[in-house]
């Protein structure tokens, strides 16, 4: 994976601040097992923390819950960011790099059943789907900290186990080899994974509202974060520029 070197006026240190979610383990480093298929009930059943989400008025409150992040997540010292962690990491870091990775390309791909829509009206959010590369941020989370920050990242991520934990190799602008946890859509899973239309996807954007706020902002903080780090992604900046198309026709 061929790194890019970092856009001017960006630091490589940082810190920020975390407000935990709670998912679950997945067998393998990027996909489920196969043959599986669990009711939500299931999902989340033996879980061991809660994320209270949004729902409609004739939707009881519900909460998705996780096991315990895996421990050779705990170990890792690495994430690799393509959406929010961005914009909103809500953890301390001591590093952040640009870099690019091949085999997966950011696409809103990924059912939002928390964050950015509810369980009835489920939003859309971005996932690493299969091809390509894409351009993000690498953290080295803080030195000391790692098993409790890579607990949190793995939690706040795999929330309605819409996502499949990932390992990257990743080479540092300054040559350094690293390995680091992200997240990749599963394409096998109807639950997480969203694979157009591009007419619901715009629906989504514009319409949907999660316990985190509006699908629409998610997209416009995504696509500032991309743009301040130097990230031009034409298939996302199309995608947002039809948003806001729709977003501002007259009725």
């Amino acid at each position: 994976m061929r790194a890019v070197p970092l856009p001017a006026g960006q630091p490589p240190v940082g810190n920020g601040t975390h407000h935990p979610a709670r998912r679950h383990q997945r067998t393998g480093p990027s996909h489920r097992p196969s043959g599986q298929t669990r009711t939500p009930a299931q999902r989340h059943a033996g879980a061991s923390a809660a994320v209270t989400v949004m729902t409609s008025p004739t939707t009881q409150q519900r909460a998705y819950m996780a096991p315990p992040t895996p421990p050779e997540y705990l170990a890792m010292q690495w994430a690799f960011a393509y959406g929010s962690l961005i914009w909103n990491p809500e953890f301390e870091f001591d590093e952040r790099h640009k870099v690019r990775i091949d085999g997966y390309h950011r696409a809103f791909c990924i059912n939002s059943h928390t964050y950015r829509g509810t369980p009835d009206d489920p939003g859309v959010v971005l996932g690493l789907d299969a091809g390509g590369s894409c351009e993000g941020i690498v953290y080295r989370v803080r030195s000391g900290q790692e098993a409790a920050i890579m607990d949190r990242i793995y939690q706040r991520e795999m929330v309605s186990e819409v996502y499949c934990p990932h390992v990257a190799d990743i080479t540092l602008p300054d040559g350094r080899q690293i390995q680091a946890l992200t997240f990749v859509a599963c394409q096998d899973d109807p639950h997480g994974y969203l694979p157009g239309p591009r007419t619901e996807v715009l629906r989504r954007l514009r319409e949907c509202t999660g316990c985190k706020g509006p699908n629409r902002d998610y997209a416009l903080n995504t696509q500032k974060a991309l743009h301040e780090w130097g990230i031009r992604d034409e298939a996302l900046d199309a995608l947002i520029a039809e948003m806001q198309q729709d977003c501002c026709a007259p009725a």
